[in-house]
């Protein structure tokens, strides 16, 4: 088990289970949250982190990864958060924005098609939880004001008594 923090000088260092740094770079932006993928699908790991605006990639010798950084267009404040739905590592992240929206991408930073994008009126104070019940998914969004559940797909809020059940 390795661990990829960055440090107060901005650098970022790889650490092993032993924390003993096996390698560490510069890197000029403040990482926001990171992820671990098999983006080749080969056993290996690589880290997926966001900085600013985009999504950054290195591998697991401290290379950036090709076709990496990936502007998402909006500040992100919180994120990635990974997810492979179909179990073949066509990996969607879901990112917190600055601006307090919600928005699930794919690796090449494009939105799938049916997303409508998550936004509430209160602060959302953390990346969704994803619950499944009944063969539906379904996103737990917890702002300042209290708990919501979107539909998988975004948009409004759900309301009724089988969607406050979801709500703990």
């Amino acid at each position: 088990k390795n661990t990829l923090k960055q440090g107060e000088d901005g650098f970022l260092t790889l650490v092993d289970h032993q924390t003993r740094q096996l390698w560490k770079i510069p890197f000029p932006g403040n990482v926001s949250g990171v992820a671990e993928i098999d983006y080749y699908s080969n056993g290996k790991i690589q880290f997926l982190f966001a900085s600013g605006s985009k999504l950054h990639m290195i591998d697991r010798l401290g290379r950036f990864v090709g076709g990496f950084p990936v502007e998402l267009g909006k500040e992100v404040l919180l994120g990635p958060d990974v997810y492979d739905f179909t179990g073949g590592k066509a990996y969607n992240v879901m990112i917190l924005h600055k601006d307090n929206t919600l928005e699930m991408y794919n690796l090449k930073g494009k939105k799938p098609e049916k997303w409508q994008g998550i936004t509430c009126d209160e602060t959302i104070v953390d990346l969704p939880e994803l619950i499944k019940q009944n063969g539906s998914q379904y996103w737990l969004v917890t702002t300042t004001g209290g708990k919501y559940v979107f539909d998988f797909y975004g948009g409004s809020p759900l309301k009724g008594k089988e969607f406050n059940n979801l709500i703990k």
